[in-house]
């Protein structure tokens, strides 16, 4: 059985399943309205990048940013990248791995 995509909102974090199987993001998130959303799947991806890249770095923030871009390539959404690193170290503090 296929299981419905899930996606985060990078602005409140709460997490969205799509409504069908083989749909596309949602336009927005409905709780906050914000457009900023990313799928799960990239979401756990780029934790894991940032994890690694932040293991004993001296700038862990630093390291992390360049995880995301190295994860998600270049966006011109600079806020986006910022808010899904303080995101993502936030869940590794609280020890969500997944």
């Amino acid at each position: 059985m296929l299981e419905r995509p899930e996606f985060k909102c990078l602005n409140c974090g709460h997490t969205i399943l799509a409504y069908k199987v083989n749909t596309s993001k949602p336009r927005q998130c409905p709780q906050c309205w914000s457009y900023d959303i990313i799928d799960m799947e990239t979401y756990d991806k780029c934790k894991e990048t940032v994890r690694k890249a932040q293991n004993g770095a001296i700038f862990p923030g630093l390291r992390g940013v360049a995880a995301i871009i190295e994860t998600r390539g270049f966006t011109f959404k600079p806020i986006n990248t910022l808010k899904l690193l303080e995101m993502i170290e936030s869940d590794i503090k609280q020890g969500k791995m997944k």
